[in-house]
C-alpha cells in the first residue's frame, strides 16, 4: 500500500514483468521505463530515470510514499551507481522513499539469491515506530501453520513412523532382491 514500482529495463525484459503485473492484478501499481541501446550508449539513462520518476509522481494521486526501482542486468553491465541514484531521487523528492532492487539472473551467483534480495529489500521501507507509540503486540512475519490440536486423530507422519518401526521399508526389500552389478563383482575379484 502507498507504494509504486518502476521497472527500468529494455523492452524485451520489461515485457516479462508487464505480463506478470497484469496476471497478478498489479498493473495499477507498476510503471515501466524502457530504453534502447542508443539511450544507454549516448549516456542519457540516468536523466531518463529522473524524468520517469517525475512523471510517475505527478500522475499518481495520492503520491506514493515508496517507489521501488527494479533494474535488470543491463544496469550491472553499464555500472550504474544505484546508491547515488537513490540519494539523488530522495533529495529531489523528499516526501518519497526510494528502494533499488535488482532483477538480475546474470549476477545471481555474484549477489546470492535474487528472490531473497528482492524480498529483503521490501522490508527496507519499514521504519520502527517511535518508542512511545509502540504497543505490547507481536508481529509474526512468515508462513503461518496452526498449532496442532491434541484431540485430533494422529497425523499421516505419525502413522508412517509407526509403520516404519514394525516392518521393512518397501524400498529396502526391493533393493535386496536386485542382482549385484557386474562391475561390483569385478572389483571384488
Amino acid at each position: 500500500p502507498e507504494s509504486h514500482t518502476l521497472y527500468l529495463c529494455p523492452g524485451s525484459c520489461g515485457r516479462r514483468q508487464g505480463i506478470r503485473a497484469l496476471k497478478n492484478g498489479e498493473a495499477d501499481h507498476a510503471s515501466f521505463l524502457t530504453f534502447s541501446q542508443a539511450d544507454i550508449a549516448l549516456g542519457d539513462y540516468i536523466g531518463m530515470v529522473h524524468d520517469a520518476v517525475d512523471e510517475v509522481l505527478d500522475a499518481i494521486d495520492p503520491t506514493p510514499r515508496v517507489i521501488t526501482l527494479y533494474v535488470n542486468c543491463i544496469d550491472d553491465f553499464i555500472g550504474t551507481d544505484g546508491t547515488a541514484l537513490v540519494e539523488e531521487l530522495s533529495a529531489r523528492h523528499p516526501g518519497t522513499r526510494f528502494l533499488l532492487s535488482h532483477i538480475n539472473p546474470v549476477a545471481a551467483d555474484v549477489r546470492g539469491d535474487v528472490a531473497v534480495d528482492i524480498h529483503t529489500n521490501h522490508y527496507a521501507a519499514l521504519e520502527p515506530a517511535p518508542y512511545e507509540e509502540r504497543d505490547a503486540g507481536v508481529n509474526a512475519v512468515g508462513g503461518f501453520v496452526s498449532v496442532p490440536d491434541r484431540s485430533a486423530p494422529p497425523s499421516c507422519a505419525s502413522s508412517l513412523r509407526a509403520q516404519r518401526s514394525t516392518s521393512t521399508p518397501p524400498w529396502r526389500a526391493a533393493v535386496s532382491t536386485l542382482p549385484s552389478p557386474t562391475w561390483g563383482r569385478m572389483l571384488a575379484a
